[in-house]
């Protein structure tokens, strides 16, 4: 997935302490795809809390199957991929 692939890439980007002073930078060049409304302290608090995890984090997503419903394309997931992407993100909240 494209997404994903830049976001791992902006991340890997952001694991310097010289790419954090420039996030101004960072964020004119990704333009209008991405807005925040963190304060630059916010921003370090981040960057010094969650450091260590930019060396280890996967991502997961629901799979679903494509369907036309109305002429408009959905994506219906199973509950049991709900309860699946559920308990994963509950097991990281603990």
């Amino acid at each position: 997935n494209r997404q994903v692939q830049i976001v791992n890439a902006i991340l890997a980007k952001s694991k310097s302490m010289q790419t954090l002073t420039n996030y101004n930078d960072l964020f004119n060049i990704l333009g209008t795809n991405i807005k925040t409304d963190l304060s630059w302290n916010n921003l370090k608090v981040l960057f010094n809390e969650y450091r260590p995890a930019f060396n280890s984090f996967s991502n997961t997503g629901l799979k679903g199957e494509g369907k036309m419903i109305n002429n408009l394309s959905y994506q219906v997931v199973p509950e049991s991929e709900t309860t699946r992407v559920h308990d994963i993100i509950s097991a990281q909240l603990k």
